[in-house]
């Protein structure tokens, strides 16, 4: 760093907070720790950190940020970590589990798979992980290939993603939906007995979008697959909680512009509804998902954007939990002994995304990553209102450098009703 400038460099090499979660005793959170910008050696590559909830500047790290280390979820029983990574081969992603009594990682899916697992998670009673990864290369296929007999022939080999569960215990894999279609979500039962799952005709990334999603049950014993219900368009976070299936979907279906909102699925009469959102603020996240988290058996927490605002919901109460005109890259709920314990990853104008805790109405900075950037106080951002000519309500985010120059402003419009632009630090 030159003087008191911010320059190129800095922001390359800045990692920010991803992917939060909390653990089952709300005492700590994980994270994923890499930049947006830069790739090492041309590869990814992350690191994974704990965090104790109310302690400022308590992060720590738990693996080196040699691998792409990705995702992490707490055991139910808080003593492990389960993570992706592709530490066994570059340019595949298994399933591993770091032991936070001795710190050892092992491998939980097979090291020698071809296929990368890219979504996962824990049952209830934490006897089982689900996971989603497409079947492997058949001696065929390697054959035809081998031979240079391998046209590529629209629909041939499409690599379904198939629904497979670890048995944490003994590391047998089994795969438990394996037809024609692709399985892109899916969620435990609250007894863990079974998995709903959504599926598209195929894995192209659009399908979901056009020919809608198929819902179903299968359950872990008989795999006795109970088809539940059809919706017109992709869904997102699937969750199942003891009021049903939620997930975060398209307001309206005749066109991709529309906001998103939160539906529910009952699982006795099989019909799904429009739950809340979506008419004038939109049930969707400029992060990568989830935009929904389950925070109990009972609960669900919804990240919404409203005016200018993100805003955290819980469901199907509907209770507001967070209201702030910042930008949430990431979030986290756990409802224990009746405190509502949050993690938030956000930034401002002039500091970088770090994490934070909101227990009891205090806000506690837990990361420091972005520290030698925000020290800069580079710039203020704050909210403004107007009105048209025809009477339309206009608001947006003013950004201003510091050193402030007239032309150095940057105003941030909201385009839509539903779509927010709230204050961050991405727009330098």
């Amino acid at each position: 760093m030159e003087g008191s400038s911010l320059t190129a460099d800095m922001l390359a090499d800045l990692e920010p907070p991803h992917e939060v979660r909390l653990s089952p005793s709300a005492k700590h959170a994980v994270y994923t720790l890499r930049s947006d910008w830069n790739r090492p050696k041309g590869n990814w590559v992350s690191s994974l950190w704990i965090v104790k909830i109310g302690n400022r500047h308590s992060a720590r790290q738990l693996t080196p940020g040699e691998s792409n280390d990705s995702w992490p979820q707490f055991s139910p029983d808080g003593s492990s970590i389960a993570f992706l990574s592709n530490r066994a081969s570059e340019g595949v992603t298994g399933v591993w589990l770091l032991d936070l009594g001795s710190g050892d990682v092992i491998p939980l899916t097979p090291t020698g798979q071809g296929k990368s697992v890219y979504k996962f998670a824990w049952s209830r009673d934490g006897k089982y992980i689900a996971y989603l990864s497409a079947d492997e290369t058949s001696e065929e296929q390697r054959a035809r290939y081998e031979r240079k007999d391998d046209p590529i022939v629209y629909g041939q080999d499409w690599e379904y993603a198939r629904l497979r569960t670890i048995e944490v215990a003994t590391k047998k894999v089994n795969t438990v939906v394996s037809s024609n279609f692709h399985v892109y979500d899916f969620a435990f039962s609250p007894d863990s007995k079974s998995l709903a799952y959504a599926t598209a005709k195929t894995p192209e990334s659009a399908s979901a979008e056009t020919n809608g999603t198929s819902l179903a049950v299968v359950p872990l014993e008989d795999r006795s697959v109970v088809n539940l219900s059809h919706f017109p368009g992709q869904i997102n976070d699937l969750c199942w909680i003891s009021s049903g299936l939620w997930w975060r979907g398209i307001y309206d279906s005749k066109t991709i512009l529309s906001s998103k909102t939160v539906y529910n699925l009952s699982l006795d009469t099989k019909e799904w509804s429009r739950h809340a959102f979506g008419e004038n603020n939109c049930a969707s996240t400029w992060a990568l998902p989830p935009g929904l988290q389950q925070a109990s058996d009972s609960t669900i927490v919804a990240e919404v954007q409203h005016g200018l605002a993100d805003q955290l919901h819980a469901l199907p109460e509907g209770t507001l939990l967070h209201d702030e005109l910042r930008e949430i890259r990431g979030f986290d709920a756990v409802f224990k002994d009746g405190n509502v314990v949050l993690t938030v990853v956000k930034s401002s104008g002039s500091s970088p995304n770090e994490l934070y805790s909101i227990v009891n109405g205090e806000t506690v900075q837990l990361s420091n990553h972005g520290e030698d950037i925000a020290k800069l106080e580079i710039a203020t951002a704050e909210p403004f209102y107007a009105k048209a000519q025809d009477g339309t309500e206009l608001d947006g985010v003013l950004v201003t450098p510091k050193n402030y120059k007239r032309t150095q402003a940057m105003a941030n419009r909201r385009r839509r009703s539903w779509w927010a632009v709230s204050e961050n630090f991405l727009w330098f």
